[in-house]
């Protein structure tokens, strides 16, 4: 669910600067063709929160590349929150991958953490 909210934080966060550039608010160099990185980024958001395996390395190569490509051109801005959203997808790819891995064991993933696991 991590990349899930950091899909959705950053489409919405990129839709917003676009809307803004619109009106003549130009922050960070954003316009309105960003508004094609804010639909991908709520497609891959739905994808992550379906399991899509696909969908969360997609999520995490393309706010890597973008980040760099932002860091390269512009300087490090807000470095704390890029490490955390980079996290959020790293371990969205995690779970989608673990999750289509219980899958095909046969796991429910619904009943994981509500057994007593035995110890005691």
């Amino acid at each position: 669910m991590q990349g899930f909210w950091a899909a959705t934080f950053v489409a919405a966060v990129t839709a917003a600067l676009s809307i803004l550039s619109a009106f003549g608010v130009s922050l960070f160099g954003f316009d309105l063709s960003a508004l094609a990185d804010a639909a991908a980024f709520a497609i891959l958001a739905v994808g992550i929160y379906r399991m899509w395996r696909v969908a969360a390395v997609a999520g995490f190569c393309l706010y890597i590349l973008e980040t760099a490509f932002r860091w390269a051109t512009g300087g490090p801005k807000n470095p704390v929150l890029a490490v955390i959203i980079t996290l959020a997808f790293v371990n969205s790819v995690r779970g989608t991958f673990a999750y289509r891995k219980w899958r095909t064991l046969g796991i429910s993933a619904e009943g994981i953490g509500t057994e007593s696991s035995g110890n005691g």
